[in-house]
């Protein structure tokens, strides 16, 4: 394939199926866990028309609501490793997505701390004591996994700010219909070449956290392979390569490698999160509100 009859690259699938489930496998077990604990929860009402509940059956309800009401919340602080997972250089809306998601999890690490600190706040006398000291557990160890994801949040936001040059200008000159003449071809080019070296520039210059500088390295090397590819397509359009192959461009090669690699990165990323190894010590409060619902029911 010719240098000109390459422009802006083939269209591909950048969804391994090995992908479908990131973002889903943290909470897998607990949606299962939900229809035991649904069982148990009408099983407690049932037998709460047997008998009154009193004081401490009120107790472990506030305990409940108020855990609840941060761990329904769960699903949304990872929002963002969905819209991630979207990423395509002819994906307009890739940016708008990220970024709605981050508010998204930003709104729900807040609801979640504000549970844990209700939660924190209780006392557990006696039969709650078990319960108390699972609390104990989880608590401190989804404080950090909320700083952890804040940490993310701002990461990506500013790795964001430093792609929004070269994909707004990708997405926008993929949109138009094919050139009509060299000069019109070589005012694209010029276009992203200059894009790219405001993303590159900016992307050099941050210091994204641990968890994220793999996927700011990503970039990174992706945009500078694809810099060296638009270098080329301007020399043959000039005719300083004429004839030059670019499909079998070694850098081409390599730009293709890297695109397919980027659902592993993103799942790489998901699977480090604190937050995903969350759920055991979730389930086990969760399991023991309901235990104390039973007992206090009849």
């Amino acid at each position: 394939m010719h240098a000109r009859s390459v422009f802006l690259l083939e269209d591909r699938d950048l969804c391994d199926p090995r992908c479908v489930a990131v973002g889903m496998k943290m909470h897998a077990r607990r949606a299962l866990l939900g229809l035991a604990i649904m069982a148990m929860a009408c099983a407690a009402v049932a037998a709460a028309g047997c008998g009154g509940g009193g004081a401490r059956r009120e107790k472990v309800e506030r305990i409940d609501e108020a855990f609840r009401r941060g761990s329904s919340r769960l699903a949304e602080t990872t929002a963002f490793v969905d819209c991630l997972e979207r990423f395509d250089f002819e994906n307009a809306a890739f940016l708008q997505d990220v970024r709605a998601g981050i508010e998204t999890g930003r709104v729900a690490c807040a609801e979640l701390k504000a549970s844990v600190d209700e939660l924190s706040a209780l006392a557990y006398p006696g039969e709650l004591e078990r319960l108390g000291r699972y609390v104990e557990e989880y608590a401190p160890v989804m404080v950090e996994a909320v700083g952890e994801l804040e940490e993310v949040y701002d990461g990506l936001e500013e790795i964001m700010l430093a792609l929004e040059p070269i994909l707004r200008e990708e997405a926008s000159v993929t949109q138009l219909e094919a050139p009509r003449s060299d000069a019109e071809f070589m005012g694209r080019l010029r276009g992203l070449d200059a894009a790219l070296a405001e993303s590159l520039s900016s992307l050099e210059r941050l210091e994204p956290p641990p968890l994220l500088r793999e996927y700011g390295d990503y970039f990174e090397r992706l945009l500078s392979v694809l810099d060296k590819l638009v270098d080329d397509l301007i020399a043959a359009t000039r005719g300083l390569a004429p004839g030059k192959d670019v499909e079998y461009n070694p850098d081409f090669l390599s730009f293709q490698q890297l695109l397919s690699s980027y659902p592993f990165l993103v799942e790489s990323l998901s699977n480090k999160l604190k937050v995903a190894g969350i759920d055991p010590l979730m389930e086990r409060v969760e399991l023991e509100i309901n235990r104390l619902y039973l007992e206090n029911s009849g």
